[in-house]
């Protein structure tokens, strides 16, 4: 099971990913931080990304905080670093 650490951004213009820095991934995600809002979109974002359902990736720590810890099922750490350097957003 593959641990994805992330620095979340809340309220942003635009769902983005990235930058990697220093074993933590950038995610910019539109909606706010009120009620978990932010946090499950970037749940999803990081599904997205990782060519998965969101339904097997689990948030395991940060659940108040902008910096999250996700367990990814069915992937390993190699596979999704793999996966998180080739992706690219679809066009709006």
């Amino acid at each position: 099971m593959a641990v994805i650490i992330v620095r979340v951004r809340p309220g942003s213009d635009a769902d983005r990913i990235g930058p990697y820095t220093e074993g933590v991934l950038s995610l910019s995600v539109t909606r706010p931080p009120a009620e978990g809002a932010a946090t499950d979109a970037a749940r999803r974002l990081l599904a997205r990304a990782l060519e998965i359902p969101p339904s097997t990736v689990r948030l395991v720590a940060g659940v108040r905080s902008r910096t999250k810890r996700f367990q990814a099922a069915g992937l390993t750490d190699a596979m999704a670093s793999r996966r998180l350097a080739r992706y690219r957003p679809l066009p709006d």
